[in-house]
């Protein structure tokens, strides 16, 4: 009779379990009733998880399993005990008789394990196993007892709540049942937030630890991958696509951005090209096996350039940061740095360089300015295998009249120096025709740069030419009218300033001649007066 009783009470909680907590199998039962012709103590469970359809993607969704009971057998009956890790959370695994009170208890010793340190969550049988396509998570050879079911990272499928199911239960009061399949009820998340990824290459010099930008070569592409994962060690990736490309093509930076994410912690891993995660700050090979590491920041400043937001700073010997989370709240657009740290060049990479070039307008041995624009391209010197050279167009640049303007080059990172021509150009690069300019240029020419040396300066000063000597009245005709009528100016001063040099006197006799006809006069007389003393 006690029995029958027993069976009818369990059936009445199943029933209420189910309206609850939507498909979950595995009713938790106080004191369940211990049929001796069909109970084998000695048999292995398992539970299969299988996710609710609610429209979002099921596949690769991480499911964790905590062993948190273990079967005590007591006459014609079946109790469990928390296990010892979890004894002080007060939760009664006999005394779950409805879906609430299995989530409230759920949650509570859920609580419990996040709170734990290492060492004792060590104790805990755990096992996580990622959904298949079908949104499938099998835990198979289990021993019997309660084990609470959760998520354990953020995931683009949804959420649902933790929950306990027991191994073996009692479904119809006569048979025990150790392989459980549920289904627990999810609900989709407001996933808005974002993390935005953008990656850095450097070259480290092995001596004095400089690092300087490597660009890569624009003939070929170069890619790296970055990993999106739920727990620190890498081991749980984040939904199906969680890894992205990040292609350099004559480039030294590259961006990246996984969209979509619900509000959770993430962790951010260059990974291979399948998704492996590469250990943070260890040596690495690349695809040409030069030797590199990935650290967190963007490679500059390891300890200032990580816009991850961090519960802690951690660091290894050399001073690199290592903290690689990220936690959203709120549906937040996020950004980390990361760079690739080389310690030799890779073949055909550039590095970059600042070339200085100074602009100086002089007029009447003085520093005016003027109303016309200046420009001046840079090119880069190239060498043919016969010896000769040219130059490659680099950039055309508008110069700034008794200022100085800044630019990045490409300086060839595996050669000795890197030598660049910068002349002065129209706006379009081409070649100035000189004998229209107003201007007398000098300044023009090389500026060598390296690995070693990657700043360089020029000055091009343009001197204004003598307009009534070198300007003609058609190329008058072309030029803006404020320089034409400052020419004109210059011009009648000129003009008036020669006057003044050849002003006449106002005395119109020919002296020259007068004195000369005077000395002739005078030696005729001498010459008469020694004749008459001779005759006398």
């Amino acid at each position: 009779m006690m029995k029958s009783i027993r069976r009818k009470k369990c059936g009445k909680y199943l029933s209420v379990f189910l309206v609850t907590c939507t498909m979950i199998a595995g009713l938790l039962l106080p004191a369940q009733s211990k049929a001796a012709d069909s109970y084998d103590k000695d048999k292995k469970g398992s539970i299969e998880v299988t996710l609710s359809d609610i429209g979002t993607d099921r596949e690769n969704v991480p499911i964790r399993m905590y062993q948190v009971g273990t079967v005590v057998e007591g006459g014609n009956h079946l109790t469990f005990n928390t296990v010892d890790a979890l004894s002080t959370t007060g939760v009664n695994l006999n005394d779950i008789t409805t879906g609430e009170s299995n989530q409230t208890a759920a949650k509570t010793l859920d609580d419990a394990i996040s709170a734990l340190d290492k060492t004792t969550a060590a104790t805990l049988q755990t096992t996580t196993v990622n959904t298949d396509a079908d949104g499938k998570a099998d835990f198979k050879d289990l021993d019997q007892g309660i084990y609470l079911i959760k998520q354990p990272v953020s995931n683009p499928y949804g959420v649902f709540s933790p929950f306990l199911v027991a191994i073996p239960y009692m479904e119809d009061g006569q048979n025990w049942i150790y392989d459980v399949k549920v289904s627990p009820k999810a609900q989709k998340v407001d996933t808005n937030g974002s993390i935005e990824v953008t990656k850095h290459i450097l070259y480290e010099d092995p001596d004095t630890l400089e690092r300087k930008p490597l660009i890569a070569p624009e003939s070929t592409e170069t890619k790296y991958y970055v990993g999106l994962f739920c727990d620190e060690s890498g081991t749980i990736p984040y939904g199906r696509n969680y890894v992205k490309e990040l292609s350099f093509k004559d480039s030294s930076t590259a961006t990246v951005k996984f969209e979509n994410l619900p509000d959770g912690t993430y962790y951010v891993f260059e990974t291979e090209q399948e998704g492996t995660p590469l250990k943070i700050n260890a040596p690495q090979k690349d695809k040409n096996q030069k030797q590199y590491r990935w650290v967190v920041g963007n490679g500059t400043n390891d300890k200032n350039n990580t816009k991850a937001d961090t519960d802690t700073s951690k660091e290894d010997a050399t001073g690199s940061i290592t903290d690689n989370k990220v936690q959203l709240q709120d549906h937040a657009q996020k950004q980390m740095d990361i760079a690739n740290i080389y310690s030799e060049i890779p073949d055909e990479y550039l590095t970059s360089g600042e070339l200085s070039i100074k602009k100086n307008v002089i007029e009447n041995n003085q520093t005016t300015t003027v109303d016309d624009t200046f420009y001046a391209t840079v090119y880069k010197q190239t060498a043919s295998s016969d010896g000769s050279t040219g130059k490659e167009k680099i950039q055309v640049v508008q110069l700034k009249q008794n200022d100085t303007v800044r630019i990045t080059v490409p300086i060839d990172a595996n050669e000795s120096k890197t030598t660049f021509i910068v002349e002065e150009t129209d706006a379009n690069g081409n070649a100035l025709n000189l004998d229209n300019f107003a201007y007398e240029i000098s300044g023009e020419g090389k500026v060598e740069m390296s690995l070693q040396n990657t700043e360089g300066s020029i000055t091009l000063t343009n001197i204004v030419k003598d307009d009534a000597a070198e300007s003609s009245t058609e190329e008058e005709e072309d030029e803006p009218t404020t320089r034409k009528k400052k020419k004109e100016t210059e011009t009648v001063s000129e003009r008036e300033s020669k006057k003044s040099k050849s002003t006449k006197t106002g005395d119109n006799n020919p002296i020259v001649m007068w004195i000369a006809i005077g000395a002739v006069a005078a030696l005729v007389i001498i010459f008469l007066i020694v004749k008459r003393r001779k005759s006398e």
